[in-house]
């Protein structure tokens, strides 16, 4: 059953641990009161955790200044903001400093998220062919097999990625755990699907059940593990509700 807490910082002390992999998901409204609540639950302990993010920008670089990680997952890493601009902190990623940093392009990353999420190995992509990523993760997270309809082709295969905890932040949720995401989605429920231990949710309010129509529940309340309120959750980002 979901469990229902009155703030981040009680969800995230019961939950999660360091060396733990969190993913964070990609709607309009991010996780950021979550992403705040990580940096003030484990300020000062070097947790070293793996976090997976389409990209790192905005209330994101509080990961990179606590030093709360060991390794970023992700296609961006900057400043998007008046416009997209590289960031200082990320000046010698590729140098895996201060964290390693792995790279994909945002097809693929997402295409990673459905095959985690649908319980398969890998997913079949054309993306990365023909380009240096695929050159760098080739015997790593990308594979290459014959095309069984094409001998002259091969299939490209990306690995599977499933975190332990996906953070999500909802316009609403019941008392179910059921959840509404804000629009648009962007990567959709795919990480939230693919999390093998659960979501970690926060939502501007909770609502009862009979007041989410079906069609509108995004994330249902099985793959839920907690959820609080946090109005403004958020911000700075936008939050569109589509009640």
């Amino acid at each position: 059953d979901v469990l229902i807490f009155k703030n981040p910082d009680e969800i995230l002390n019961q939950f999660i641990e360091p060396a733990m992999h969190i993913h964070i998901s990609a709607t309009i409204g991010r996780p950021n009161a979550l992403i705040n609540s990580l940096a003030r639950v484990f300020k000062n302990q070097n947790p070293e955790f793996t976090i997976s993010t389409v990209a790192f920008h905005s209330t994101a670089h509080v990961l990179a200044l606590k030093k709360l990680m060991k390794k970023a997952i992700t296609g961006f890493l900057g400043d998007n903001y008046p416009k997209p601009a590289p960031n200082r902190l990320y000046m010698n990623v590729l140098n895996n400093q201060p964290f390693e940093v792995e790279l994909w392009s945002l097809l693929s990353f997402i295409q990673r998220l459905m095959a985690g999420a649908q319980h398969l190995p890998y997913y079949v992509t054309k993306s990365l062919v023909n380009s240096d990523l695929f050159w760098d993760k080739l015997n790593k997270s990308v594979f290459q097999i014959p095309d069984p309809n094409n001998p002259k082709e091969n299939l490209t295969l990306v690995s599977a990625l499933n975190p332990d905890y996906t953070f999500v932040h909802g316009v609403c949720a019941d008392e179910n755990g059921n959840i509404v995401l804000p629009q648009p989605m962007g990567e959709g429920n795919w990480g939230a699907l693919a999390a093998t231990k659960g979501v970690i949710a926060t939502v501007e309010k909770f609502v009862p059940a009979e007041k989410i129509p079906p069609e509108y529940i995004h994330i249902p309340g099985v793959c839920v593990r907690a959820v609080c309120e946090a109005p403004f959750g958020a911000h700075p980002q936008s939050l569109r509700v589509p009640l």
